[in-house]
């Protein structure tokens, strides 16, 4: 059975890494916008699909397809409604931004559960 509360939780640690990190990459002066956007986007997706398995144990694919989704629908409102990008006129970004970020969490997904099951047969 699928749990929002275990979702949630697995939501908030990418969400307050992107805080954090979006917070201290503004004070970096020469730093290069495509490797912020990288440090950015891969660590935040990554730990999704790590901690959506850890709290969701009966739905690991599925809380992990709804919590990038849900973290690339919040990025891309907050670029529309508060810094004012234009990223809803161009529906092929949209869609770019989030096929590459659900299937980034859903691959970390398989392969964290991939190594978990290999890890407890191996001791069995």
């Amino acid at each position: 059975m699928f749990h929002f509360l275990g979702l949630l939780k697995a939501m908030s640690v990418p969400f307050i890494y992107m805080i954090v990190f979006g917070f201290i990459s503004g004070f970096l002066p020469n730093m290069d916008l495509d490797l912020m956007i990288v440090l950015l986007f891969f660590p935040t997706y990554i730990l999704i699909g790590i901690l959506a398995p850890i709290y969701n144990k009966k739905t690991p694919y599925f809380a992990s397809f709804i919590g990038s989704l849900s973290l690339s629908v919040l990025n891309i409102f907050f670029g529309h409604f508060f810094i004012e990008l234009e990223t809803l006129a161009d529906p092929d970004r949209v869609n770019r931004s989030l096929v590459l970020s659900t299937s980034v969490s859903i691959i970390t997904t398989s392969i964290f559960l991939f190594t978990k099951k290999r890890k407890v047969l191996k001791n069995v």
